[in-house]
């Protein structure tokens, strides 16, 4: 309403002033009216229209509204620069956060890519470890097949030595045979010398001695041809036999050695490759931790900057 009155005011004093103006362009003696007359007017007109200022906007003059309104138009400038200047920081600074957001945004992107491959390689790591397994699994298997291939060895370590044995019996037994035959060699010639003496004793029965000598060297030498015979025989199947012990032996043993190395070579192998794959594994659960605590540290921080935004 003030405002209004104001308003009213100014317009009536414009027109007083234009008023005059016009009356000067027109050029109208002042003194056909009458000097008085007209300045009695004048002088009502701008008493009145001063006094209807004075009430209608408090100033005593429109000079001194003007100066408070340029005053005020001048503090309403200032506020406005003012208020213009911390929109244009508080702009910039919202642009250097939506640009530190973006860049916050990428390395987030950026550590889910690298999160996501870390977990592809867990994963591979995992198969990896499942497959050292299965081949830990196949290594015990042919651990076992060792243990097997060597209780084969000493079963024929004791067949061999058995086979020994039963040799050493048999070179026993044929010297006890041939001892034996020596002592009945030397009783038999005992005998014949004492035939030989009782024949020259009586010949007349030197032709019967003669004759039972010579059967009975007949039947002893067969005897003794088909004892010989017959031991050696045995004996040259025994040595057959235990050659063949031994061949087997030797390449049952050649066998285990060259499978036992093989093995031991593989498992040293497994062995480390399980090593390296579990190291690897921790050095990536490790990684994929201090990702995550990472990612999580950050959008926390993220999270309380946007709030106070």
């Amino acid at each position: 309403m003030r405002n209004k009155n104001s308003l009213c005011a100014v317009l009536k004093f414009l027109g007083l002033y234009c008023s005059i103006f016009l009356l000067c362009l027109v050029d109208v003696p002042i003194g056909v009216l009458g000097d008085d007359v007209v300045a009695n007017d004048i002088q009502d007109t701008h008493e009145t229209e001063k006094a209807d200022f004075i009430i209608d906007s408090g100033y005593e003059t429109p000079l001194d509204k003007k100066s408070d309104m340029l005053n005020l138009l001048n503090e309403k400038n200032a506020a406005l620069s003012a208020l213009e200047s911390s929109i244009n920081s508080l702009q910039d600074e919202l642009k250097d956060k939506v640009e530190r957001l973006a860049t916050a945004e990428e390395e987030i992107r950026k550590l889910s890519e690298k999160v996501t491959e870390l977990n592809s390689k867990a994963e591979e790591a995992s198969l990896h470890i499942s497959q050292l397994e299965r081949e830990r699994t196949e290594t015990r298997d042919a651990a076992a097949e060792i243990l097997r291939l060597k209780e084969k060895v000493d079963d024929l370590e004791a067949k061999l030595t058995e086979a020994t044995k039963e040799r050493g019996n048999l070179e026993q037994e044929k010297e006890a045979q041939k001892a034996a035959w020596e002592e009945e060699k030397q009783s038999f010639q005992a005998r014949v010398t004492v035939l030989e003496d009782e024949m020259k004793e009586n010949s007349s029965s030197l032709k019967n001695l003669e004759a039972e000598y010579a059967q009975n060297l007949i039947a002893e030498k067969e005897k003794t041809d088909s004892m010989t015979s017959q031991t050696e025989k045995e004996a040259a199947e025994a040595a057959k036999r235990i050659q063949s012990l031994e061949a087997e032996l030797i390449k049952a043993h050649s066998e285990a050695a060259t499978a036992r190395q093989s093995l031991e070579e593989q498992l040293k192998t497994k062995q480390k490759e399980v090593t390296d794959t579990k190291a690897k594994l921790r050095r990536t659960v490790k990684t994929k931790y201090s990702f995550r605590t990472l990612s999580s540290d950050f959008v926390a921080w993220f999270n309380k900057k946007w709030e106070r935004l």
